[in-house]
């Protein structure tokens, strides 16, 4: 190992284990109550309702850290697509 490596970390604090867990408890979470509300909605509006809460809120995160949106098609073009091949299509056949 050089100076310039910074060293690896080989156990996880307290801290690291309750970042972990709770991480694991909200994404664990959503599964559970997915079932709940499919008793009610339907797959598509589940997903709907998640992916556009997810967007609607990462929106608001951006415009407050003082950033904005791009304004070019091809990128809203290439931003649709990983989105639907990483979101909304998986989500779909999960729920």
């Amino acid at each position: 190992m050089t100076d310039s490596q910074p060293a690896i970390n080989q156990q996880m604090t307290p801290f690291e284990w309750g970042l972990i867990t709770v991480l694991s408890i909200i994404w664990g979470g959503t599964f559970f109550f997915a079932e709940i509300a499919l008793l009610e909605l339907r797959p598509f509006t589940l997903v709907l309702g998640r992916v556009g809460f997810a967007a609607i809120t990462l929106w608001v995160i951006v415009y407050l850290s003082g950033n904005w949106m791009p304004a070019s098609f091809i990128r809203w073009r290439a931003y649709f697509i990983m989105g639907a091949l990483n979101n909304m299509i998986p989500f779909s056949l999960i729920v």
